[in-house]
């Protein structure tokens, strides 16, 4: 029964997120790619904990100086789905930017998260760590 709860619970959460997030996905692809940072990137994530991986998708937008917010849609169990914004730090550093962020997410989604990584050669590998899980996100600059 505490499956089902919680399986309802992350649908409508899902749902409704899903909806904003899937919205920004589309106006992306409207927006010039040309920039390292901004636009849409898709790839996987994968957690070192437990070995679960799926799909992910992002939008990063530029918010102002170093500040920008990714809007992250991700599959979990190949039918679950959730999207949650993390604002990340980016510095460029030579060919590459390095990136630094943090979230706070509900207690259903391993509540708070911290993140490092970098982007370069149109590649972001970013490593997630929370409480209950770590791992990596992998994304290509999708054109």
């Amino acid at each position: 029964m505490k499956f089902l709860q919680v399986f309802l619970v992350c649908s409508l959460f899902g749902f409704a997120g899903c909806l904003t997030y899937q919205s920004s996905w589309e106006k992306g692809a409207n927006s010039p790619q040309t920039k390292p940072v901004e636009g849409r990137w898709k790839g996987t994530w994968l957690s070192d904990a437990n070995g679960h991986t799926g799909g992910l998708r992002a939008v990063a937008s530029h918010i102002e100086g170093n500040l920008y917010r990714f809007e992250i849609g991700a599959t979990f169990w190949k039918v679950l789905r959730a999207s949650y914004d993390v604002n990340f730090t980016i510095t460029p550093d030579g060919e590459k930017h390095i990136l630094s962020g943090e979230q706070n997410l509900s207690g259903l989604m391993g509540g708070f998260y911290t993140y490092e990584g970098r982007i370069e050669e149109g590649d972001l590998i970013v490593k997630y760590k929370s409480k209950r899980d770590h791992g990596t996100f992998r994304m290509r600059k999708v054109d």
